[in-house]
């Protein structure tokens, strides 16, 4: 079975529901993820980013708007 690539983005979060998440990323696009388990955030880190409108890097594997795609990383950047 291959490995999925890992991408990376940028932008917004929009909507935080539980462990799923709207990314508005700079080109525009609209990605839906769910935070994986084993991710270095958690659900309050998103809805803190979320509420203060805080510009974050996420990396992600899989297919966002699927259930594959999943978040192991998410972080504010300065």
């Amino acid at each position: 079975m291959p490995q999925s690539t890992v991408q990376r983005v940028r932008g917004y979060i929009t909507v935080v529901q539980e462990g799923r998440f709207q990314l508005q990323a700079d080109g525009g696009q609209g990605l839906l993820l769910t935070l994986a388990h084993n991710a270095d955030a958690d659900v309050a880190a998103l809805q803190q980013f979320c509420a203060a409108h805080t510009y974050v890097a996420v990396e992600y594997a899989g297919t966002p708007d699927l259930a594959s795609g999943a978040a192991q990383s998410v972080r504010a950047i300065e």
